[in-house]
């Protein structure tokens, strides 16, 4: 989680001088530490040169916690022509290629699992196809000949700092894929195959033993043994500059932040109860800002039962089809769910497979809403193990 700052509000000193010190760090990882960027002058850029700008933001862990203060440099990718780039996207793992991995290394007695994040992933990657310049605006020119003032002269007439892209800078529309590229490129080096099914599941098969990588931008799962946990913190380590590897898996701090938003809750013994599908027509609408909270809320909730709390996934569900509608009554169902989450917000998903069998259940009821429509519904286990 990050909270973005503003210097030119922050009253702080502390704050201040935390923002500053961020910045400094920020230009010389680009300039000097990754070279991910060299200043040119504006007459040797070919083309357009594209602009760009630093924040910075607060840092928290998992937990809360503070973590740090960070700035970054990005680019004005959306001043880059997309025609040039047609192939930029990049996969992220599936969360029911997450469960399924994860469901299957409990049945298999693996009880190893990392957590890799490289740090500054895509400015640690080589840009690749024509050159990509960026404007550096005059305070952040201003920033950067502070800390390098051998790059004056390379400061145009009108107080702009141009430079060339060497590294994949954030902003980039290409940058994703690039990323994505080398880290699979990489893992297929050190033995890994992808899945013909979701490309970000990666695995090694060694001695009849079955290691997995889930892959989402710069952070990569890993479920396997110590050794092999140890043999890519090395080979990891030795390809890119900065990694971490540590893992919490929880979103019980995501619940309580959530929860802090609303007063007065009663806590509820169940997310609802049988008229959830109900609609009182009569019900007064809820006013806009009211209804723009409503909806935030249930997005929130949303996320959470797609990834750790699937027995809400029923009432939100039904509470998803009235965000942009909702009346005094959604907004009680709402709260009905809500206060069992606070209730229940210790609660965590557990996977026990019995066996890998896959097992589907699926449902649907004709016309068994207030407006005719059907509905249907789907579970997914493997191993007696909800996964989807």
């Amino acid at each position: 989680m990050a909270t973005k700052l503003d210097k030119r509000t922050e009253t702080d000193p502390k704050k201040l001088a935390a923002i500053k010190a961020a910045e400094v760090e920020e230009i010389k990882q680009i300039f000097e530490g990754l070279e991910a960027v060299e200043a040119v002058y504006e007459d040797d850029v070919e083309g357009k040169a594209h602009g760009c700008h630093m924040f910075t933001v607060d840092k928290f862990l998992a937990d809360g916690n503070f973590d740090k203060c960070k700035g970054r440099v990005v680019l004005h990718g959306n001043e880059q022509d997309p025609d040039m780039y047609p192939d930029r996207s990049s996969p992220t793992v599936a969360v029911h290629s997450i469960f399924a991995c994860l469901t299957a290394a409990a049945y298999h007695g693996i009880r190893e699992v990392a957590k890799i994040d490289v740090k500054g992933a895509f400015i640690q990657t080589p840009m690749e196809g024509p050159p990509v310049y960026m404007r550096c605006n005059k305070e952040l020119t201003k920033l950067i000949v502070k800390v390098y003032p051998h790059l004056q002269k390379f400061v145009s007439k009108c107080g702009y700092l141009y430079c060339r892209l060497l590294k994949a800078l954030y902003g980039c529309v290409q940058a994703s894929k690039l990323w994505f590229d080398k880290l699979i490129k990489f893992l297929r080096k050190e033995g890994y195959e992808q899945s013909p099914i979701d490309p970000c599941v990666m695995r090694r098969v060694v001695d009849n033993k079955v290691w997995l990588l889930l892959i989402y931008v710069d952070d990569i799962l890993v479920i396997a043994d110590k050794d092999e946990i140890e043999r890519l913190r090395a080979q990891f380590t030795e390809e890119f500059t900065w990694i971490t590897m540590d893992v919490t898996v929880d979103m019980i701090h995501y619940i309580e932040k959530m929860l802090e938003s609303v007063t007065k809750l009663e806590e509820s013994s169940v997310p609802a109860n049988k008229n959830i599908f109900v609609v009182d027509e009569k019900s007064p609408l809820l006013p806009e800002l009211e209804r723009k909270r409503f909806h935030t809320l249930v997005a929130k909730l949303l996320f959470l039962s797609k990834r750790a709390r699937p027995d809400i996934s029923t009432s939100n569900g039904f509470l998803c089809t009235r965000v942009t509608k909702a009346t005094v009554e959604d907004k009680r169902k709402l709260f009905r769910l809500l206060g069992f989450l606070k209730r229940t917000k210790g609660r965590v998903l557990k996977l026990h497979p019995k066996d890998l069998a896959l097992l589907a259940y699926i449902d649907a009821a004709f016309a068994s809403h207030f407006d005719s429509k059907s509905h249907t519904g789907v579970a997914f286990f493997l191993g007696g193990a909800l996964i989807f």
